[in-house]
């Protein structure tokens, strides 16, 4: 379960020219606002992060206006990402060190002492989809020709299932959550890279260092060898490893890109595609007819 409360220390306080009431401390690097003379540099206090959702309790009952979620906002022109709470909120916690001492400690984790939940507005959607299938009342004649397989085969919709096993799901810590490992990787070279979503049909040509593929053969192989690939930087081509393999199945958002030179590309809605004129990704719906993209003819 991913940390989205815990005890953390202020690194720092400062002012907000024209604010009386309050200052802004940072915390695992965000920056939150804080009540004046509530902290000091070097006290514990407990981080809840944005996007968080707090039980109706009485002690947040602050948040209520904001549905009890914790949201990035700004206050007084200044950005505040996330939450800190004293330590009063808790009840007395015993560790045992040689002797009996009462104590938090930094790093503690209270997601699940709180009842904090993570705001998954798709999950709640879900959710309430499969509610509304599961209750839905059927009819005896239903009940009769669901209990064939052929009929549940071509007349029903499967249910969710959870999280397709063909995507991966990772939980990195964000950058922000580690300000020491500017200091402790100084000498690491990182590449820095951007992510992009979206599909291209499974037909779709890419040139390797081994000939032609599709991406249907690509990744059904998990073919480990280098494609040509575009630097926007350098406006160079040149060779890349293939950092991961996805197959996702029953995608409906697709479009088709007929180009002047007659080859038809297949992509969904959220595919970015490379524009040239103004320097950015866009996606097909920023397109219009007789816009220059960037294409490689092989």
């Amino acid at each position: 379960m991913r940390t989205l409360a815990s005890i953390q220390k202020i690194t720092n306080i400062r002012e907000i020219k024209g604010a009386d009431k309050i200052a802004v401390a940072e915390v695992l690097g965000w920056e939150v606002v804080i009540r004046k003379e509530e902290f000091k540099i070097g006290d514990l206090c407990i981080y809840i992060e944005v996007d968080s959702i707090v039980p109706e309790r009485k002690e947040f009952e602050f948040l209520k206006e904001r549905k009890y979620r914790v949201r990035t906002i700004k206050l007084r022109g200044q950005l505040s990402q996330g939450l800190c709470l004293p330590l009063s909120y808790l009840p007395p916690k015993e560790r045992i060190l040689g002797i009996g001492y009462s104590y938090y400690l930094e790093g503690d984790d209270l997601t699940e002492k709180l009842g904090i939940i993570k705001y998954d507005p798709e999950a709640v959607k879900e959710q309430r989809l499969l509610d509304q299938l599961n209750t839905t009342k059927k009819s005896r004649i239903e009940k009769f020709l669901l209990k064939n397989k052929w009929y549940v085969r071509f007349f029903t919709k499967e249910k969710s299932k959870g999280w397709p096993k063909f995507i991966k799901k990772t939980d990195e810590e964000r950058i922000q959550k580690l300000p020491w490992i500017c200091e402790t990787e100084k000498d690491t070279i990182f590449t820095a890279t951007e992510k992009l979503d979206g599909c291209l049909d499974e037909n779709t040509i890419i040139k390797t260092e081994d000939g032609e593929k599709t991406i249907k053969e690509i990744c059904k192989a998990q073919y480990k060898g280098k494609i040509l690939s575009y630097n926007i930087i350098n406006k160079k081509k040149e060779w890349n490893n293939i950092k991961n393999h996805s197959i996702k199945e029953n995608i409906n958002n697709w479009y088709e890109l007929e180009l002047e030179n007659g080859i038809f590309l297949k992509i969904t809605d959220d595919h970015k595609i490379w524009f040239p004129k103004l320097q950015k990704w866009v996606t097909i719906n920023e397109l219009n007819i007789n816009d220059d993209i960037l294409y490689e003819v092989i």
